[in-house]
């Protein structure tokens, strides 16, 4: 009889065991059995012989190394971190435990210790790809993108790798200087992936979370529409590791149509995050008579919104951040529908999206673009924030509530708000607020900044800086450009905190919402607060959200066609008191229309239970539906 690979390690660990009851403080057994049974994904058990070993020899520094691999891929990112610093100070020569540690500082946003590691990891072995590629990704994700490009050359240089090619092509800007440069970066892409595509090697990507780690995020902030571009992407991704495309057994069985709809809902962001915000009263209103809810998470650190998210299901999946592992674990439930809250903010679950888990899958607006990947079936959107022809938009068969897919809970407002001294704001300036990420802020909207401060010479425009330094400053350098000497009347706030946060937007007399990519919670969390907003809606989903809100409230007076409109609509508010009063007095009276609804999760019910029926009555194939 031929043993398979699994099974020849199996009766190795089983052989290694005996031999550990034999001589039990032999460290070099237990960690030989903590290292196979790593490889073989087998967590629980490498961790509790990598921990024998260090009982025996605390200074094994491997072991301490591949614990922390271990404490990474479930997600616990500060016993990775604990792991890792214990690695190096056994051997400050490791260089692959700086590489990890380094990964995990990205994790928790500590950029500076991540460069700072991986420029150690370069000083011991300078000729070490991975950490080039990695010292790339992170100043991509700064900002710093001339400094992303340098390291993805220097990595190049060393040993030319399609997949470092790969990532130096999806690299972008994160704040342009200008439209023309928006448009030569995107026309350099999508001629970089049709040469990619074409390419004849034969380039293989074994594991394209692990080996890539990137989503198209920017992507949804430059304006145009970019359902072409995700799906080269996609194809890309598909043809370099054809195992994403991986198909749970039970997607070709027969389905009970008598039984309850077994329906997942996945994202990496059940945690005190907008996502969870917005989802966890959706949750709590499914019909359990006809819906069973399976709640899909990754593995470690766990919050108070985790928790309740916890209490709101039928039953929890946790996965790690192992695709091959998340695969399986999904797939023995034998899923009818799974829905994505978002898709393209994690790489992991990007990645994941590429199988077909599911009879039904399905995305939703916790990321307002399409995904461009074939197994996604159904985007659910909202009428009012989609056009006639938006269909064109979307790699996926699109599906429009009437309500957006959420559930929100007003905050608690403070019973006494913060004043514009104790938040260090001008005391006699017309506030204009622009909450928003600073990736948003696209080079027209600066027209629209310099039509407002040319007309009200006692307004300020407030901005928050956000959890990347250089992305204030590439900001601040092209304000000094474009608005010339009004550039000094634009504020850069650090973050507040929540009480803090409710008083600014209190203490503000209209909000800016950002062109092209628009608000979201940030636009409801304002209009709690009665603050007006004015908004240019653009052509898709992204640029449509704050203009569907309004339009609940019938607040369409604050909606414009143009960024002349814009400034001068903004203007008016913030001086015209009356007119301002008048238009606080109709979110306050409407405002009821958005908070705790659960009309969308009744509508959402029923598309799913029809789609099942659809499934049904077509036999298995999931490309029938119309």
């Amino acid at each position: 009889m031929v043993l398979t690979m699994d099974e020849k390690v199996y009766q190795t660990i089983k052989q290694l065991k005996m031999n550990l009851e034999i001589n039990p403080s032999d460290y070099n057994i237990a960690y030989e059995i903590g290292y196979l049974s790593h490889l073989q994904n087998d967590f629980t058990q490498a961790l509790l012989y990598y921990k024998k070993a260090l009982d025996y020899k605390e200074q094994l520094y491997q072991a301490h190394n591949n614990i922390g691999s271990i404490y990474q891929i479930q997600g616990y990112t500060n016993k990775a971190i604990e792991s890792f610093k214990s690695a190096v100070l056994l051997n400050n020569k490791y260089s692959f435990a700086y590489v990890n540690l380094a990964n995990c500082y990205i994790k928790i946003h500590h950029s500076n210790d991540a460069i700072d590691c991986l420029n150690k990891a370069i000083k011991i072995d300078p000729m070490l790809i991975t950490a080039y590629s990695n010292l790339a990704s992170i100043y991509h994700e700064t900002g710093e993108y001339k400094k992303a490009i340098t390291n993805y050359d220097k990595a190049l240089e060393i040993n030319y790798d399609p997949v470092i090619k790969l990532k130096k092509i999806l690299a972008q800007p994160i704040i342009f200087d200008s439209n023309n440069q928006i448009e030569e970066q995107r026309e350099l892409l999508k001629n970089n992936l049709y040469e990619l595509l074409n390419i004849k090697n034969d380039i293989k990507l074994d594991d394209a979370y692990n080996e890539i780690g990137l989503t198209n995020f920017y992507l949804a902030y430059q304006k145009d529409c970019n359902h072409h571009l995700h799906k080269l992407i996609a194809k890309i991704y598909l043809k370099f590791s054809p195992s994403l495309e991986f198909e749970s057994p039970h997607i070709n069985s027969n389905t009970d149509g008598n039984k309850k709809i077994r329906l997942g809902i996945i994202s990496n962001y059940f945690n005190n995050h907008t996502i969870s915000k917005l989802n966890l009263g959706v949750f709590q209103s499914f019909n359990k008579k006809n819906f069973e809810i399976y709640l899909i998470c990754n593995e470690g650190d766990e919050d108070y919104m985790k928790i309740n998210f916890y209490g709101k299901a039928d039953h929890i999946i946790k996965f790690p951040y192992d695709l091959e592992v998340a695969r399986e674990k999904i797939s023995s439930e034998k899923l009818d529908v799974l829905l994505y809250l978002d898709i393209g903010m994690s790489a992991f679950t990007y990645f994941l999206a590429f199988s077909r888990l599911a009879r039904i899958q399905c995305v939703t607006w916790g990321h307002p673009d399409t995904t461009g990947i074939p197994n996604i079936d159904y985007y659910i959107s909202n009428k009012y924030a989609e056009t006639l022809d938006s269909y064109k938009h979307y790699s996926e068969k699109l599906i429009l509530l009437n309500n957006f897919l959420m559930y929100f809970k007003p905050p608690k407002l403070p019973e006494i708000y913060l004043s514009r001294e104790q938040l260090k704001l001008p005391k006699n300036a017309n506030i204009y607020a622009c909450p928003q990420m600073l990736f948003k802020i696209h080079p027209d909207f600066d027209v629209v900044l310099k039509e407002i401060l040319t007309m009200d010479k006692s307004g300020v425009i407030v901005f928050f800086n956000g959890n990347n330094p250089y992305w204030a400053y590439k900001l601040k350098e092209r304000f000094n450009k474009s608005l010339d000497d009004l550039a000094s009347r634009i504020i850069f706030q650090n973050k507040y905190s929540e009480e803090e946060f409710l008083s600014f937007l209190k203490q503000s007399d209209v909000m800016l919402d950002t062109l092209y990519f628009g608000g979201g919670y940030t636009s409801l969390l304002a209009l709690s607060c009665g603050l007006p907003i004015v908004t240019m809606p653009s052509s898709f989903l992204r640029g449509k959200i704050t203009e569907a809100l309004l339009k609940q409230l019938c607040l369409e007076d604050c909606i414009v066609n143009n960024i002349y409109d814009f400034a001068e609509l903004a203007y008016k508010i913030a001086n015209d008191k009356k007119f301002k009063s008048t238009i606080m007095n109709q979110i306050n009276n409407n405002f009821h229309v958005l908070t705790e609804d659960n009309n969308s999760t009744y509508e959402l019910e029923l598309v799913l239970q029809r789609l099942m029926k659809c499934q049904i009555s077509n036999g298995v194939s999931h490309y029938s539906i119309s």
